[in-house]
């Protein structure tokens, strides 16, 4: 997209008192056309199949229809649509699936007007506003993941100083196949051996030790 034209953004939440500010702050602000502030989710989703949107600016948490609902549908309509999410609240688990589902960002409503404009442009020239935090969350997030349930446990008896006998008859399984696990684990980590692969899971919380 030429960021020289101006920005379409479309706004959603449903609260008025946020639509009423949003709708202020925008209407106002160079290089940025407003092309409506919607009150759910369904009627955002009628405005992106008839309106050329360039950026969706919606709250994550409403109903019926919730912000990460929104984004997996509008990005279905439009691939191109860059979404940018945002809410009073963090939660770990809607950073993740934000992130996931192809979020442009996510944002604290706590922002200035100056701070969202200049948000709004960031995403509409191609760039994710996620904080360094949420990024290290999200690598996490996908770590943790990416290792099934028995690699898990078997880092955590490693953790605990477990050799790969005493897994394998905890486990009931044979310490060659402890082994195999424990292998496609440090694989999934890129540590190259237990010792690396415990402190990197211990270091980003993928285990905790009791």
């Amino acid at each position: 997209m030429n960021i020289a034209t101006e920005v379409k953004v479309l706004v959603v939440d449903d609260h008025p008192i946020v639509r009423d500010g949003l709708r202020s702050s925008l209407l106002v602000a160079p290089g940025i056309l407003l092309i409506d502030v919607c009150a759910s989710g369904e009627e955002a989703l009628e405005k992106i199949r008839t309106e050329i949107v360039d950026v969706l600016l919606t709250d994550l948490r409403m109903s019926p229809m919730s912000g990460l609902m929104l984004l997996k549908c509008a990005k279905s309509i439009r691939s191109t649509l860059q979404v940018l999410m945002f809410s009073s609240y963090e939660r770990e688990e809607e950073i993740y699936q934000a992130y996931a589902d192809g979020a442009a960002g996510y944002l604290s409503k706590n922002l200035s007007s100056e701070e969202l404009v200049k948000a709004i442009f960031d995403v509409a020239k191609g760039q994710r506003l996620f904080s360094r935090q949420d990024l290290a969350l999200i690598e996490e997030r996908s770590q943790r993941k990416a290792l099934t349930p028995r690699e898990l446990e078997i880092l955590e008896m490693l953790a605990k100083g477990l050799t790969n006998k005493e897994i394998g008859r905890a486990l009931e399984i044979s310490h060659l196949t402890a082994r195999n696990m424990l292998k496609r684990a440090c694989e999934k980590l890129d540590a190259s051996d237990r010792t690396e692969a415990t402190r990197i899971a211990i270091e980003k919380g993928i285990i905790v030790l009791e």
